[in-house]
C-alpha cells in the first residue's frame, strides 16, 4: 500500500497551477450599458484565447438573463418614443430577448400618458 500521495502529482499539479482569480467576473445584475461592456470584454477574451467560444457563450447567457431595464410608472409621449427606440436598440444588440422587449414595449404603451383635447373634449392616447 502507498502511504503518501506522491504518486499522483499530475492531477495536483494541474489543480495547483490554476489561478484563483476568475477569468470573468459575474454579477447578479447588469444594466444594458454594463451588459454591452461585458459582451465586448468577452469578445476580447475569446480573441486573446483566454476563453473558449463555448465559455464565452455561457457567460453571455448568464448576462442576458440578468439585464435589468429601468422602467418608470408613467411616460410622456416623447419619453415613450425614446424608451421604445432604446428597447429596439437593446434587442438588435442582443442585450435583451425579443420576448422581454415585447413585454417592455407593452409596459411603456400601457403607461403612456393620455392627452386630453380641449377641442373635442375627448381623451386621445398618444403612442
Amino acid at each position: 500500500m502507498l502511504d503518501s500521495l506522491d504518486h499522483c502529482t499530475y492531477m495536483h499539479a494541474a489543480i495547483d497551477s490554476r489561478e484563483d482569480t476568475p477569468v470573468f467576473e459575474k454579477k447578479s445584475s447588469y444594466t444594458p450599458a454594463e451588459a454591452n461592456r461585458a459582451y465586448d470584454q468577452l469578445d476580447q477574451r475569446v480573441a486573446e484565447k483566454t476563453l473558449t467560444p463555448r465559455q464565452a457563450g455561457a457567460h453571455r447567457r448568464h448576462i442576458a438573463s440578468r439585464v435589468r431595464v429601468a422602467l418608470k410608472p408613467a411616460y410622456t409621449p416623447q419619453a415613450a418614443k425614446r424608451a421604445k427606440a432604446e428597447i429596439g436598440k437593446l434587442t438588435e444588440a442582443g442585450t435583451i430577448t425579443a420576448k422581454s422587449a415585447a413585454a417592455y414595449r407593452a409596459h411603456i404603451t400601457k403607461r403612456t400618458l393620455v392627452a386630453w383635447s380641449p377641442v373635442t373634449g375627448k381623451s386621445a392616447a398618444l403612442r
